[in-house]
């Protein structure tokens, strides 16, 4: 097995969910906190502002090696994102693993402003779409205060704020925000840093300004990390360089090594019965890119052996547990379906990174073009993700009802596929269903393909 992943494998699979209007589908399965949709009763699994990191990678990857078949996909991705706004002046689709049903959210306004903006910096079209709706979204975030952090704050938020400020000025060479920047950056240190978690070298943030009862998950920390070195870099002030190197730190002292010899990001530190203690999982497996685009961003500046050799056992963590249709295992931990559904959102902040990280060749474009019919099936402790072409399932094993959820790709609406017995208006549509879905049997530990086609690829392999 390669100790890297496998780039363009990732970029055919986030391409293969991202419709004819540029919208990003996915199943937003938050793999931190193990809610999705479908614990909401909200059943779909369109567009999330949260998966427009794509935007910034395939941009990079477009520079790197240009290609009218990934301008075309980067241009159709940025027309939906940068005009698709609430009357508030808000994005759309910014309710991620809550769905349709939530129209409001800091982070998931800003993180298309920096995802926008990261990709002007490498492209020479689409900048005036860009900048009115990053401009236009920011106004909105503002509204009622001075656009900055306050009482009941939640810090990878106002921090991911400060970021899509930073990268604006810095690609659209202005000072609109440049008086108020550091004055923030001044405040979040000042608020919400706390050392010595596992070492005083280390820094980590409480989550919000509500409660101290415990710290940022480890993935959060890349959009605290790059406005401080953006900062550093716009402003010469060495405590916001120091305070980022130590939160990489802090991600790096408390990661772990997992049942499978992985190493793995850790959940959080958090206060029980009087003693601090750094929780291992339930934690995602794909997703950790943010933060890991941050820390290679802080050895482009200063070199550091401890962060270097770190992103380089990521690098294997990621080959070790990416299927061969591209995705990664989302999670482990929970047992259930946050384990095996990988999140288009997530997986997009990987993407990102590892473009960033290890760059894409020659023949980047032709694989993320050329599409896999075969069948992928990730196989859990109780469930099954599937997915052929622009179907996908999550079924129990033969004999072991699931959630039996069904959908399509190019579709927002997905549903549980009932029998038709009890009514046939319950039963979703037939062109909803994987032709000649495979059935799989779960023997304890054992996996076993009972019926169905054959042309399939599993995680792990069957036995």
């Amino acid at each position: 097995m390669s100790s890297n992943p496998n780039i363009a494998s990732l970029g055919q699979w986030l391409n293969s969910w991202v419709t004819d209007t540029g919208a990003i589908h996915g199943f937003h399965n938050h793999s931190v906190w193990g809610d999705n949709p479908w614990r909401y009763g909200d059943n779909t699994a369109g567009h999330a502002t949260f998966a427009s990191p794509l935007i910034a990678g395939v941009a990079r990857a477009l520079k790197q090696q240009p290609d009218p078949r990934g301008r075309e996909w980067l241009e159709r991705m940025i027309r939906f994102q940068a005009t698709s706004f609430q009357e508030n002046g808000f994005f759309k689709h910014v309710g991620y693993q809550c769905g349709e049903q939530l129209h409001v959210g800091l982070i998931h306004n800003v993180v298309p402003c920096v995802a926008l903006s990261a990709a002007a910096a490498e492209i020479d079209f689409a900048l005036e779409e860009i900048d009115h709706a990053v401009r236009t979204v920011l106004a909105a975030c503002d509204a009622g205060g001075d656009g900055g952090p306050g009482v009941g704050s939640c810090t990878n938020q106002e921090y991911c704020r400060i970021w899509s400020r930073l990268l604006h000025m810095n690609t659209y060479d202005h000072q609109d925000w440049h008086e108020r920047v550091p004055r923030h950056l001044d405040y979040m240190i000042e608020t919400f840093h706390v050392r010595g978690h596992p070492d005083n070298e280390c820094v980590g943030t409480w989550r919000g300004t509500g409660g101290q009862e415990g710290l940022e998950p480890a993935e959060y920390y890349g959009l605290m990390i790059h406005p401080l070195l953006l900062g550093y870099q716009r402003y010469g002030k060495q405590e916001y360089f120091d305070e980022a190197l130590a939160m990489a730190r802090h991600c790096v002292r408390s990661s772990w090594v997992d049942a499978e010899g992985q190493r793995r990001a850790h959940r959080l530190w958090t206060e029980i019965t009087g003693e601090w203690r750094c929780l291992r999982e339930p934690m995602l497996i794909g997703g950790f890119g943010m933060t890991l685009s941050a820390i290679q961003a802080l050895l482009e500046i200063q070199a550091d052996d401890e962060l270097s050799e770190f992103l380089t056992a990521m690098d294997a963590t990621y080959a070790h547990y990416q299927h061969e249709a591209g995705f990664f295992r989302a999670a482990s931990g929970w047992g259930c379906e946050q384990d095996i559904i990988p999140c288009t959102a997530w997986q997009s902040h990987d993407f990102l990174h590892l473009v960033g990280r290890h760059g894409v060749d020659e023949n980047f474009w032709d694989a993320v073009f050329t599409p896999n019919n075969r069948v992928a099936a990730m196989f859990g402790q109780s469930l099954i993700w599937l997915e052929a072409g622009p179907h996908w399932a999550v079924r129990g094993f033969h004999w072991a009802d699931g959630l039996e959820l069904v959908g399509r790709k190019d579709r927002v609406e997905f549903g549980r596929d009932k029998p038709g017995s009890l009514s046939p208006t319950r039963v979703m549509p037939e062109d909803y269903q994987i032709p000649d879905e495979p059935q799989f049997l779960r023997d304890g530990d054992q996996f076993y393909q009972w019926a169905g086609r054959t042309d399939v690829d599993t995680f792990p392999e069957l036995q």
